[in-house]
Formats: C-alpha cells, sequence, structure tokens
C-alpha cells in the first residue's frame, strides 16, 4: 500500500539521527497511511520537471499511485519514481497534531537514493498565506 502528494513544506529536524519533519494537510490519505505503516519516503523532484509535481499536487490515495511510472522499491518497501532527482526513506518518529491545518510528521532518514544529476526542484512562496 502507497499514496502519493506533494509535501507543503519540508526542512530538516535534527543531526542526531540525521531527520526531517514533512507537514501534510489534515485530512490527507497519506496522514492516516504514515500513521499506520510508521514510515515514509520522500521523494525530491528534480528541477523543472513539473510531470511528477502535477501528478501528486491533489494527493493520489492507495492504490495505484504509482501506476505508470517506472519505479524501484526502496528498502523500507514504498516504491520510487526513478524520475525523481533523488529520494529518502524514513521511520516515523513522531508526529505533532496540528493546531491549525497541517500535521508535522517527523522521520529519522534511513536510506537516500540519488537517482539522476539532476538540480532538485525548489519553491520559495511570494508569502506564507497560500499555496
Amino acid at each position: 500500500d502507497a499514496g502519493a502528494i506533494l509535501a507543503s513544506w519540508v526542512q530538516q529536524a535534527g543531526f542526531a539521527p540525521p531527520s526531517l519533519s514533512v507537514a501534510i494537510a489534515v485530512g490527507r490519505p497519506i496522514g492516516e497511511i504514515i500513521r499506520r505503516d510508521k514510515k515514509f519516503s520522500l521523494c525530491i523532484l528534480a528541477e523543472n520537471d513539473t510531470t511528477l509535481m502535477k501528478r501528486f499536487a491533489r494527493g493520489t490515495p492507495e492504490p495505484g499511485a504509482f501506476d505508470g511510472l517506472d519505479t524501484l522499491v526502496g528498502a523500507n518497501g514504498i516504491p520510487l519514481p526513478t524520475a525523481c532527482a533523488g529520494a529518502l526513506e524514513c521511520d516515523l518518529l513522531d508526529i505533532r497534531p496540528s493546531a491549525t491545518d497541517h500535521d508535522l510528521f517527523v522521520g529519522a532518514i534511513t536510506a537516500a537514493h540519488a537517482m539522476t544529476d539532476a538540480k532538485p526542484f525548489t519553491h520559495t512562496r511570494g508569502n506564507g498565506l497560500k499555496y
């Protein structure tokens, strides 16, 4: 079982263990999948590649999130699209339920993959008030 979405925000959460936090809108099905499975993977989109971004922007619930994509299966069993610049596999460390509209999932990075030599896609919002 796997689902996929674009994370709203991602940032480093710690050094020991190497960890990151991912903000996911309350009510997205992927949040329940992460709670259940206690793991997740973060795919790093390649610069200027809007194909995967558009595909996962509104969320793709299980099953079939990765149908039609070339993937490899990560060590944690989650498919990773090979078109990504890279991927980080994580074990869930903590969940900070939202006091607003996003839950914060914190994961320890257990594996990292470089898929291509592309630069990562980054997006800086003009303001923090909307997507």
